[in-house]
């Protein structure tokens, strides 16, 4: 029997885990509304007030990732979302879907965008061809998009390039925006796709969300955990020299856990580049075109702002909360060096 799947592609950095928060919340009231929610996270998740998918959950609960971690004990190969979907995965997905007392499924995951060709083949063979799927995930403005992308990788301790470096990146070649690619990777999938703009309804997104997915029942949104917060422009910079300066050490991953457990500093002026901007926009032209023409609400922009250069304001917040936890590893850890190199980065970023 075909059934009528809602898959919610979790695009990043478009409050993906509050909306997966709130499905997992609202299990039984999805069912009376005749939606059905297999595999939701489990209670000590949603206790902590997170969210990750039923997509991901089923990887967990039905044994895909510690198979993938057997098969490859000896090579010590990472072991990710991404890497770990195969045929046996998606088949299974599509298994849950059929087993289902309700006529319309709902599925979730933050990584459909993000499958190679040869999983998203799959999943058009074993899913798409025998339910009727609709697709829907939120798209952002590309520059604030990419510029809160950074920081979350800022955040996560990965990102060493700046702002301006990673976009360059992206504009001659190198590196697609992650947005790009996944509006790419969803709107090739061979069935229904909503792309809906975050920016437009930010402040109501799970009623769009479930307008447009046709499920009738209104609930208040779910709150975010605070550690799950992202950076302010300041402290995004002040963590971002660190990272570039102390690599692999205790203190980036100590002072982004500092910097989290505060309330964010109140909203001050944003960080604009008209030139990074500009790259973005030339990046994929033609991309941004296609999103535009499905888009529900208002289009993306293609055109810079009308607004000058706005570098980022730095915060003294940030510099007296860096000093303290530099002075406290400096007591634990390569006194004298440290404290020359972490003396060096503070006049810099001042």
């Amino acid at each position: 029997m075909r059934k009528q799947v809602i898959v919610h592609a979790g695009f990043p950095k478009t409050a993906s885990s509050a909306l997966q928060l709130f499905f997992s919340q609202n299990v039984r009231r999805l069912r009376a509304a005749g939606v059905a929610y297999p595999s939701p996270d489990r209670a000590s998740v949603i206790r902590g007030g997170g969210g990750t998918g039923n997509l991901v959950h089923i990887l967990a609960h039905d044994g895909f990732i510690r198979r993938f971690e057997d098969r490859h004990r000896e090579q010590e190969v990472r072991v990710s979302t991404v890497r770990v979907i195969d045929r046996a995965y998606w088949e299974r997905v599509e298994e849950l879907v059929r087993e289902s007392r309700e006529s319309r499924v709902l599925l979730s995951g933050e990584f459909v965008g993000n499958q190679t060709a040869d999983q998203l083949a799959v999943m058009r063979e074993t899913l798409v061809a025998r339910h009727d799927v609709h697709v829907i995930g939120f798209m952002r403005d590309p520059f604030d998009f990419a510029w809160s992308a950074w920081k979350q990788q800022v955040k996560t301790n990965v990102q060493r390039r700046s702002f301006a470096e990673r976009i360059a990146m992206i504009r001659y070649g190198e590196r697609r925006l992650n947005m790009f690619s996944c509006f790419d990777a969803v709107n090739g999938l061979g069935c229904r796709v909503s792309i809906v703009n975050y920016d437009t309804f930010r402040d109501n997104l799970l009623a769009v969300f479930l307008k447009t997915a046709g499920i009738s029942i209104a609930l208040r949104f779910p709150a975010l955990r605070a550690d799950n917060r992202s950076l302010t422009d300041s402290e995004a910079e002040v963590l971002h020299a660190v990272n570039v300066r102390f690599n692999g050490k205790h203190l980036p991953k100590a002072l982004a856990r500092g910097m989290l457990r505060r309330d964010a500093a109140p909203g001050g002026r944003r960080y604009y580049s008209r030139g990074v901007h500009q790259m973005l926009l030339e990046a994929e032209p033609e991309t941004l075109r296609q999103i535009n023409d499905v888009i529900i609400g208002d289009p993306l922009k293609t055109t810079l702002r009308d607004a000058p250069d706005a570098p980022v304001e730095i915060d003294i917040r940030d510099i007296e909360l860096l000093a303290r936890m530099s002075a406290h590893e400096t007591r634990r850890r390569e006194p004298r060096r440290l404290a020359r190199a972490i003396r060096r980065m503070k006049r810099q970023i001042i």
